[in-house]
Parts: C-alpha cells; structure tokens; sequence
C-alpha cells in the first residue's frame, strides 16, 4: 500500500488536440494539493440483455475506457517574475482559456492574463503515478474553480474528462521538479485586497481601480465547463463547448451598500468586480469581472456579525468580448 504523498502528476499541452505528448519530470510536474486527488479512470461497458433462463446480472462487454470526472488541485500563485507564465498556466488552457503573456516594459507592467477562449481549445496528456500504479490519460479537457477563502491557500481546482493509453504497474522514475511553483500566501487581510464592486471598478495594465471597497470573507468561481466525451463508430473525441460560470462570494456590506446591491438585482444592472491576493510583486494573482448580474444577495451569520452572500453570474463587457473573467499573474 502506497502513501498518497508519492504522487506525481504531469501535464503536458498537446500540440495537435487528441495526439498524446510526453510530459517531463523536469518541465512538467504539477504542485497538487492532497485534498481532491482523485485520478481514476472509467471503462464503459453495454449490457447484453440475454435471457439465460435462470436469474442473475446481464453479461456485460467494455467498448470504451476513459477519464471522466477526476480532480486534482494545485495553489494559485504568481510566477514570482514580472512578464512570466506560471506553471499553472497550462492548467487554465487545458480548461478553455486563452493565454496572453506580456513583457514588462516603458509603463507596461509585465504579466500573464488569461480570458476566457473562443477557439482553438487545448487538451492535454496527464501522466498519473499514485499508489504503485503508473496511468497514462490523453486529450484531456477540464472543468475549472477558482477559490479564495480567509485562512487558506487561494487555489484551482479541475475536473477532468479525456481517453486513457493505459493503466499499469509503475512509476515515472524520478523526482518531479516543482521549483515553477513558488510559495504561495494565505487569503487574509495582509495579502489580499478588499474587494472593488458596483460604478467606476476597472481593469487596466495588471491594477483594479475605483468602485466601491469592501471586506471579503471568501470568492468561489465555478467556470462550469461543457466538458464531452463523445463516443462514434471509428472514433472517440473530447470537446469543449460552453461555459456557464457563476460566483459566490461574502463580503461585509454597510447598510447603504446592500440597499445598492439590491437595487441592482431588481433592476437587472451589471456590476464590475474585482480584487487582488498576494502582496508581492510576481507573486500576485488579480482576478477581474467586467460585468456582473446580481442573480442573489441575503444575509448570514458570520461568528455575531452578519455579512451578505451574494451569487453572480459574470457577464461579458460587450457582446463577443468573452471577457467575463480576466485572471492576470502579477
């Protein structure tokens, strides 16, 4: 019996969707939490529905083995360099976004913004040694979270679908270099920065500004891919085809604060929100909205206080932006 702190997980982009790759120890590895490790695989079989003529299970004949509904998370951090792509940049593109990387220059803060893609998807090869076992998994696409909660590491989490090469006995045989995965920071109130909401909050250059300021408690955004396997006759492939993001987030709103909030939802107003965790240059992560609908806010009890939970629903900026989520290493 293997420890589960013996995992290695490799993710490779493919350069060509549905042709695996090979990814390295050395370039490769992914930092992965040990809560929501679960990488198994799945393989689908048709009943044959005979009768027999006695009682029992129908005979059943595989057709199809794949990875569908597996999860794995790693922290989110800067890259610790200005203009540099984190490791877990790779992780963003494999789940629909597009990666922009832009060099520090003359009023030009150097960065890494990723946004939601229209096109040109990417799938990855993930390399899987747990528990004695040593499973290979290609074409794979993600669904992905974000999450930022007071007194824990803001984090990724994926769920992932794709086609399994094989399932063995082995390992990798080495050790995964991690070093691309700089020490992360707490969310709490010196390294994350309220949050700007409502008239006026703006992205520009790697800063939020404006809007109105308020203490946050936690953020959770579900990007909620349509992730599918699509099994044929000659043919299996793995597509990307919507998103339908929403986020829940607890913040500490002033009386006059949520009276606004709630007006917004009443009369259907977008609001821009947007904050920033990490208190070091490189080492931050800035996630923006443009747009959001209020789709609920109420109160809750937190410890003798109350606070309002709200849930949105992010929307574009303009019509075919597919910007409704800008989230930028800083």
């Amino acid at each position: 019996m293997d420890s589960i702190k013996n995992s290695v997980l490799l993710v490779g982009l493919e350069t060509t969707n549905g042709t695996a790759v090979t990814p390295a120890l050395a370039t490769d590895a992914v930092a992965i939490r040990v809560q929501n490790l679960k990488m198994g695989s799945t393989v689908k079989k048709a009943k044959r529905d005979i009768i027999t003529g006695a009682m029992g299970n129908d005979d059943q004949v595989p057709y199809s083995h794949v990875i569908d509904g597996a999860t794995f998370s790693t922290e989110l951090c800067g890259s610790g360099t200005l203009g540099t792509a984190p490791a877990w940049g790779r992780l963003l593109q494999m789940s629909g976004f597009a990666e922009t990387v832009i060099a520090p220059g003359t009023g030009v803060t150097g960065r890494a913004e990723y946004t939601p893609a229209k096109t040109g998807f990417r799938s990855a090869t993930i390399f899987a040694q747990q528990f004695g076992r040593l499973d290979k998994f290609y074409w794979c696409m993600a669904k992905s979270k974000i999450g930022a909660k007071v007194g824990e590491m803001m984090s990724l989490d994926l769920t992932v679908s794709g086609l399994v090469t094989e399932v063995k006995a082995g390992s990798l045989g080495g050790s995964p270099t991690l070093s691309q995965y700089i020490r992360g920071q707490a969310v709490g109130a010196k390294t994350t920065s309220k949050v700007s909401m409502g008239a006026g909050c703006a992205y520009a250059n790697g800063a939020i500004s404006g809007g109105a300021q308020f203490n946050m408690l936690d953020y959770s955004l579900d990007c909620a891919q349509v992730v599918e396997i699509t099994e044929a006759a000659g043919g299996r492939t793995v597509g990307l085809y919507d998103f339908s993001p929403s986020v829940d987030i607890t913040v500490d709103l002033s009386a006059a604060a949520f009276e606004s909030m709630k007006g917004a939802e009443s009369m259907g107003t977008t609001i821009p929100v947007g904050y920033v965790h990490g208190d070091t240059a490189g080492k931050r992560v800035l996630v923006y909205h443009p747009a959001c609908v209020i789709d609920s806010i109420e109160d809750v009890q937190s410890g003798n206080n109350y606070v309002a939970k709200m849930k949105l629903l992010p929307q574009e900026s303009v019509a075919g932006a597919s910007d409704w989520v800008r989230i930028v290493s800083v």
